[in-house]
């Protein structure tokens, strides 16, 4: 019976192993991954300057993909069917790493002013996350 406790204890021990080690690993699979772009003041985005007719495009990006990506970014500025854009190529974000970002145009008119934020990832096609904002 002695033999017997032995080996019911080293197939109790070896399922628990078994049990602890699938949980972490499902775990680490169940991690979220993503990326935030938002305006850095989300009630008022465009900060005008009426004495020098410029508007600062003021916005955010958060990395949280669990690893370091690049990114580039393009904002379009759209008024009166006239479009304004400006690019950056290239931002190094580490995981968890926040960005701030603040870009100022010169404008002749604050009115029916649309911006857009399009935001693109290393290692995907095509715009990653969008935002737009419409001054009417």
């Amino acid at each position: 019976m002695n033999g017997n406790k032995k080996f019911y204890a080293a197939i109790a021990a070896f399922l628990a192993i078994i049990l602890a080690l699938s949980y972490f690993v499902i775990q680490s699979g169940q991690q979220d991954a993503y990326t935030m772009l938002y305006f850095s003041n989300p009630i008022e985005p465009l900060v005008y300057n009426a004495s020098e007719n410029t508007i600062t495009v003021n916005f955010t990006i958060e990395n949280h993909e669990n690893q370091a990506y690049d990114y580039a970014y393009s904002i379009s500025l759209i008024q009166n069917y006239t479009e304004v854009v400006s690019r950056k190529d290239k931002i190094s974000l580490k995981n968890d790493e926040v960005y701030n970002i603040s870009e100022s145009f010169n404008i002749t008119d604050y009115h029916d002013l649309k911006v857009g934020i399009k935001l693109y990832r290393e290692g995907i096609n095509g715009t990653y996350r969008s935002i737009w904002y419409a001054k009417t």
